[in-house]
């Protein structure tokens, strides 16, 4: 090889990756991402960031050692890097081993009370879904939060009006647990007892919010959980206050197997607000009105397991696990008898 062949190799490489430092890199193409692997002298920064052309989901992998390593890390810039869900788990379980940060915010927020040297962690606009959320959650509060996510399952996300609240299954400590949805700090938890002191959720799995007014026309909203393993929905309100159950064992209209999945459609203009149920063992998806009224049964269209559904406009959409499958429902409004 030339040495003008490779001067001109090197100097397109530089093209490629830019960078001042071993802590800061600019990714100018989406070659160079495919092909860059992270400096051994970045384990020693106190400042990563990495911008340009995205890394998407493995790049975390390729993050992952070095993370590890960088002890000395107090901020971590990975936004617009697209990790998706399984790249920023990656980088969640490095940063565990050597972080007890109490707060991994999206903006970057400093974290004054942290023990630890890392303070930053920017992941906006990486496509975070359970999976990256609770591997994030659980390097946030060590221990005590770990304890509470034993086979974390749904999730839902809403505001109470003062903060932000990430609501999780977690299915094998009976409880739902809710975090601040920003800061991923634990905040409370419930439905692990009763008054008699058994278990009030037996295997949660997912769950849904429901907005309403109550009779004085006061705003108020609920969460509907699937307590699997109790065959039934149980009712809350957002403080964790136990409300009501709908439903019980069996195989009639407004009765469960298994229920796994759910959802909640709100139709303001019409008042005719729906409330889908997926069952496991069952294999239905139930329509209900909200106080648990039974509107429609269909039976699973090839006979599994349904475990998940979400809707969007007029359409429904539900997930059969052993087929490999998902199911879109057309919803098509009630039309008043005459």
């Amino acid at each position: 090889m030339s040495l003008l062949t490779v001067l001109s190799i090197l100097a397109h490489r530089r093209h490629l990756v830019e960078a001042s430092s071993p802590c800061t890199v600019e990714l100018a193409t989406p070659e160079a991402s495919k092909a860059w692997m992270p400096d051994a002298a970045m384990a020693s920064c106190t400042a990563i960031k990495i911008t340009g052309s995205p890394l998407h989901e493995l790049g975390g992998m390729k993050l992952r050692p070095m993370l590890s390593r960088a002890e000395q890390l107090e901020s971590l810039d990975l936004s617009h890097m697209e990790l998706g869900d399984m790249g920023v788990k990656e980088v969640a379980n490095a940063l565990r081993g050597h972080t007890d940060a109490k707060v991994f915010s999206g903006t970057g927020t400093p974290c004054t009370s942290c023990s630890s040297k890392l303070k930053q962690l920017h992941l906006e606009h990486n496509s975070i879904g359970s999976t990256g959320a609770v591997a994030l959650a659980a390097s946030t509060d060590d221990d005590k939060l770990r304890k509470h996510l034993i086979m974390p399952q749904g999730l839902l996300c809403a505001s109470n009006g003062i903060k932000d609240v990430l609501f999780i299954c977690s299915a094998g400590a009976r409880q739902i647990v809710v975090l601040d949805a920003n800061k991923l700090t634990l905040l409370f938890q419930f439905g692990q007892s009763t008054a008699s002191d058994e278990p009030l959720l037996k295997r949660p799995t997912d769950l849904a919010i429901y907005h309403t007014t109550d009779a004085a026309g006061r705003a108020t909203s609920h969460l509907y959980v699937c307590d699997s393993l109790n065959h039934r929905l149980a009712v809350f309100s957002t403080d964790g206050d136990f409300v009501r159950v709908i439903g019980s064992f069996g195989k009639e209209p407004g009765m469960f197997h298994e229920p796994l999945g759910i959802t909640i459609r709100s139709d303001p203009d019409s008042g005719r607000d729906k409330v889908f149920v997926c069952e496991g063992i069952g294999a239905r998806l139930q329509v209900l009105s909200p106080d648990g009224t039974p509107l429609l049964v269909l039976p699973s269209p090839t006979g599994g397991r349904l475990v998940g559904c979400a809707w969007w406009d007029n359409r429904l959409y539900v997930s059969e696990i052993e087929a490999h499958r998902i199911h879109v429902f057309r919803i098509i409004e009630d039309v008043p008898r005459t």
